[in-house]
């Protein structure tokens, strides 16, 4: 799906119905695409490495792992060149990564041998051991939000929210935690680039900007324009073909799966997610230990929040950030974290 979408968000404008399937072929843009499947294939290799580790392994060089990646989220600050006013992505000639990325994989492995190494089932109810804990989530969030990648940041955020979750935390922690936040929303507000404030104000109805309002409006009517079955990888007169959704083989692919697949399309794509998270989930409650039960959550989690965020903001309920849907959005970075992330989880799936 991610393949062919990226396929119709790339193509020529369409020569129109009369147009030979030769013609409409050579309208297709394969660079691409092509470099894509070579990420999922630099994926596989990543997938089968970490299915090939045992993971009781992992676990004892997880605290090098997350180390590592915290300094090469530090030196981004003085060796990364600035890209849309963020210092997110390491440039090695044509190519790019962005380590806020794997970070993600990092942190889930820290908070779940973190929580895994607690005696007994109790609930967390200590302040200090809560922030003892939470101290390996906060700083990653810190580091990719100051970049600022706050799309990143908060799906780091949904994470350790759901970790959290599953590990129980006393009421009393998560009624302060939520005064705390609020307390701090004033002081992040006057934090925030202006281009951020504005898309907040304008999903809340309380602005108006014309940038902003364009891209969500753009998608919206893509996705309109597939009605029920698509235009087809061939369709005429698209929006996606005539640059009228904005980063569309990105952050807003699902407007082009949307118009190129139909409601049916998008639909499938849902029921699709749907079923990955179903079995993800389904792992983690027969995992045989905490640690791999945490991490298989933790996994959930961050696709969760990525195709809730993703395909919300597409269609206008979640405000703007540059978040990938996974596996369907182009980019190197987030293929490889994600087919890593299922390597580990088909890793722990295999030791029942």
């Amino acid at each position: 799906v991610g393949l062919f979408s990226i396929l119709a968000a790339t193509a020529d404008p369409a020569t129109g119905e009369e147009a030979t399937l030769a013609e409409k072929i050579a309208n297709l843009n394969f660079s691409t695409v092509f470099r894509q499947f070579v990420w999922f294939l630099v994926g596989v290799v990543a997938m089968i490495a970490a299915l090939s580790i045992d993971y009781n392994y992992l676990r004892e060089i997880t605290p090098i792992i997350y180390w590592i990646n915290i300094v090469v989220l530090l030196l981004l600050f003085g060796l990364a060149t600035a890209t849309n006013n963020t210092v997110s992505w390491y440039k090695f000639g044509n190519i790019g990564f962005q380590p806020s990325e794997l970070a993600k994989i990092s942190m889930i492995l820290m908070l779940s041998r973190a929580l895994a190494a607690r005696s007994g089932d109790e609930k967390i109810s200590s302040f200090r051991e809560f922030f003892h804990l939470a101290k390996y989530a906060a700083i990653p969030f810190v580091l990719i939000a100051v970049q600022p990648d706050l799309g990143t940041a908060m799906v780091v955020a949904c994470i350790t929210v759901g970790m959290f979750f599953v590990a129980r935390v006393d009421k009393k922690i998560v009624l302060s935690c939520i005064g705390a936040v609020a307390a701090i929303l004033p002081v992040a507000w006057f934090l925030m680039k202006d281009y951020q404030q504005n898309r907040l104000l304008v999903f809340f109805g309380l602005a108006e900007d014309a940038a902003s309002q364009y891209n969500v409006n753009m998608s919206k009517m893509a996705i309109g324009n597939g009605q029920l079955t698509g235009n087809g990888l061939f369709g005429t007169g698209g929006m996606s073909q005539l640059n009228w959704v904005p980063v569309k083989e990105s952050d807003f692919i699902f407007a082009v799966t949307g118009e190129t697949f139909g409601f049916i399309g998008g639909l499938v794509v849902l029921i699709l997610f749907g079923l990955l998270l179903w079995r993800t989930i389904s792992i983690a409650l027969r995992a045989r230990d905490k640690y791999a039960m945490y991490v298989v959550i933790g996994v959930a989690c961050m696709i969760f929040a990525h195709v809730f965020e993703n395909i919300g903001m597409a269609m206008g309920v979640m405000p703007v950030t540059g978040i990938p849907l996974p596996f369907i959005s182009y980019g190197g970075s987030n293929m490889l974290t994600n087919m890593l992330a299922y390597g580990i989880v088909l890793n722990i799936s295999t030791k029942w």
